[in-house]
């Protein structure tokens, strides 16, 4: 069995015993699988990866942070506080804007195909961002509000970058709809935490973050490998 074969397969083993250890609350075994889970992703693209070139660099970059993120956010979002929320969100902007750069090269040229996705992306992202800011004010009003909508537009470009790839002559239709999934899904899990922390809870909503969270980065990262490597 080739080693990257095996690797992916253990990063997939990982990620469901950090998905059962979510869902019955076993801080203590998250404590490794959390990053563990990460890492070996990151084990993953580095085995498979032949020589680097930009989109195979900012994917790498986007990986890096992401690990850093998932140790600031290491406990459930609600008890995370303010500062290590606001650090683990800075990690998660620059995988983002990592992403975002990744995915526009080389600069991809307006569509109306593309131009449409935008401004789905924004109106969706106005509509959910309303009700996040509605939710900081009056369920955490001592929290600075500019950190989340910095992000909040960072991860809508990133999505309306994975959704545009499902346009471009230069992705694959395969590639891009990988791409464009795990854009979607990362956007989701994100809005689910955020949701979780600044709104209302969600019945079984740290479990659901997880897993769309791990889903998104296993197709983000494939697509990305597949479209550079």
């Amino acid at each position: 069995m080739p080693v990257s074969t095996y690797t992916l397969l253990v990063t997939g083993g990982v990620m469901l015993l950090d998905w059962y250890a979510t869902a019955r609350k076993m801080f203590r075994l998250r404590v490794i699988t959390k990053p563990l889970a990460l890492l070996l992703l990151i084990a993953w693209f580095v085995v498979r990866t032949g020589p680097f070139n930009s989109g195979l660099l900012f994917t790498g970059a986007a990986l890096v942070f992401s690990l850093l993120g998932d140790i600031l956010l290491l406990r459930k979002v609600e008890e995370v506080s303010p500062r290590f929320f606001q650090a683990g969100l800075a990690a998660f902007l620059v995988a983002q804007v990592c992403y975002v750069a990744a995915f526009n090269l080389p600069a991809p040229q307006p569509t109306p195909a593309g131009l449409l996705a935008l401004l789905f992306v924004a109106v969706v992202a106005v509509f959910f961002g309303r009700q996040l800011l509605c939710g900081l004010r009056r369920n955490a009003p001592c929290e600075n509000p500019l950190p989340l909508v910095v992000y909040m537009l960072a991860i809508s470009l990133m999505l309306a970058s994975g959704l545009a790839t499902l346009f471009r002559s230069d992705w694959p239709f395969s590639v891009a709809a990988m791409a464009a999934a795990g854009s979607a899904l990362f956007f989701l899990s994100d809005s689910i935490l955020a949701y979780k922390r600044f709104v209302h809870p969600v019945r079984m909503g740290e479990p659901l973050v997880m897993v769309t969270y791990h889903l998104a980065q296993i197709a983000l990262t494939a697509a990305l490998l597949i479209r550079f490597g």
